[in-house]
């Protein structure tokens, strides 16, 4: 009997180039079946997508600095 996946985790580990990734991961329980406590985990790499959003949040905070300024500076 399989349970329902737990919540994805995201974890960053070590590439063996040196280089850091991002990895989703998703466990589930395989009890019931010749293995009671066997676990399943799949992974998948996720780094390009954690960069765009790292990319996104800087953008959308240097621009709420920008409008932050001109409004400060027109009420001057």
């Amino acid at each position: 009997e399989r349970s329902q996946p737990a919540a994805p985790l995201l974890l960053r580990v070590r590439h063996h180039d040196g280089s850091w990734r991002w990895l989703e991961s998703v466990m589930s329980s395989l009890s019931g079946g010749p293995y009671p406590h066997a676990v399943v985990v799949n992974s998948r790499d996720v780094t390009e997508r954690e960069q765009v959003a790292a990319e996104m949040r800087r953008i959308t905070t240097s621009a709420r600095c920008i409008l932050w300024t001109a409004t400060v500076t027109q009420h001057s």
